[in-house]
């Protein structure tokens, strides 16, 4: 889905300017990446797939 590939797209610029010593640190950062997002971020992505989920039923495709 869009919304599932622009936030995992953003994720990946995030991860890109570090580099990790262990698995633990991948796992940090991307913790501390999903908590700085505001609360709308994800609401926001939810209305948007509904709605293109929604005209992709209406359009049957």
């Amino acid at each position: 889905s869009p919304t599932i590939f622009y936030m995992l797209r953003a994720l990946q610029h995030f991860l890109a300017d570090n580099k990790f010593n262990n698995i633990d640190s991948i796992g940090n950062n991307i913790e501390k990446y999903f908590n700085g997002k505001p609360k709308e971020m994800y609401s926001d992505g939810i209305n948007s797939f509904t709605k293109t989920l929604g005209r992709s039923c209406e359009t049957r495709g």
